[in-house]
């Protein structure tokens, strides 16, 4: 059964909306160096900056938030190589998710036509709910349909392997934090994007493949297409599965 958003969406050929969905990569870096080595001080041009020292032992890479997931990649390459550069001789990169110190959010923003399209097709005739709230509430059911499928996408590009012949289904006190809303800094009302926490992929050389991007924004459109299922009951499917 389809939901009311995606029927509209439907009915008004929004669909080819799905590219012009943005996203970006941040990343964690706690550089693994020799005992006497420190990580050499990180000169910060502005907060937009590709590299930014927020530590004394950690870096963060933030892309831009764009509609290509290749030149997401790129942006992501050419930081890392930066990181790779200032780096004492013996000084590495870690490979593998470890906690807070080396980790990665992908962070997805879905068109604003798309919610200006949808507001308008509803034709509220001022009885319905306000603009911002519509506009959360789709994020709202977005959110919860990106949890259900964390564990697939984890089985298909994280480091984890799956156990018992299962792929990791995260436990349900970690779900809301592997998917989290970012509020607008200038109306906290407002959700800006979603930031998905993804494991470093130890294949790939930037950590993220274009593959696993699109699939995200896939996974996001997916979501608009599906009922929405109470997350406690999606965790009880789950275990029984």
């Amino acid at each position: 059964m389809l939901n009311h958003y995606w029927q509209l969406i439907q009915k008004n050929n929004l669909f080819g909306l799905r590219d012009d969905t943005r996203i970006g990569v941040i990343r964690t870096v706690k550089p693994v160096l020799a005992e006497d080595e420190q990580l050499p001080v990180w000169a910060n041009a502005s907060r937009h900056a590709l590299v930014q020292q927020v530590s004394a032992t950690m870096l963060q890479l933030t892309t831009p938030l764009l509609d290509d997931p290749s030149e997401v990649v790129a942006y992501l390459r050419a930081g890392l190589s930066r990181v790779w550069a200032a780096l004492p001789e013996n000084g590495k990169l870690p490979v593998f998710t470890a906690g807070l110190e080396n980790n990665q959010r992908i962070r997805i923003v879905l068109p604003e036509v798309l919610f200006e399209r949808l507001y308008t097709a509803e034709n509220f005739q001022g009885n319905g709910p306000d603009y911002v709230t519509y506009r959360n509430q789709i994020y709202d059911l977005v959110t919860d349909g990106l949890i259900t499928q964390l564990p697939l996408l984890t089985y298909l590009f994280a480091a984890s392997p799956a156990k018992n012949g299962r792929a990791f289904w995260p436990a349900p006190d970690q779900e809301r934090q592997l998917v989290q809303k970012v509020s607008d800094p200038d109306h906290l009302a407002r959700t800006l994007a979603l930031d998905v926490a993804v494991e470093l992929d130890p294949y790939a050389a930037s950590g993220v493949t274009e593959q696993m991007l699109n699939f995200l924004i896939d996974s996001c459109w997916f979501a608009l297409s599906q009922p929405a299922i109470p997350l406690p009951a999606a965790a009880e499917v789950r275990l029984h599965s």
